[in-house]
């Protein structure tokens, strides 16, 4: 799950853009969340569309572009100060 930008010891002032880019993480993260599913899809070996499944691979590009799109514009609202965390996970316990 993605966790909130994070600012550095000096906070930039407001510039009224905070709830956009608070809006824009959490779109961030249902974006991923949302690959994720079309990735499980997509690995679905009983689903015998093999349309379907590339279908979901085309579905998961899209999510994730615009999650880098929503991270880039995030980190033009709070300058260089955005750390985003992603944790990636196979599903599998260790």
């Amino acid at each position: 799950m993605l966790e909130t930008p994070e600012t550095s010891q000096n906070p930039l002032p407001d510039s009224g853009l905070d709830g956009i880019a608070a809006l824009l993480a959490r779109q961030i993260d249902a974006c991923n969340e949302a690959a994720s599913r079309c990735f499980d899809v997509s690995r679905d070996t009983e689903n015998y569309y093999l349309n379907h499944r590339f279908d979901a691979l085309k579905i998961a590009t899209r999510l994730i572009q615009a999650s880098a799109a929503a991270a880039s514009a995030i980190k033009r609202i709070r300058g260089s100060e955005f750390h985003q965390h992603v944790t990636v996970s196979n599903g599998a316990a260790p």
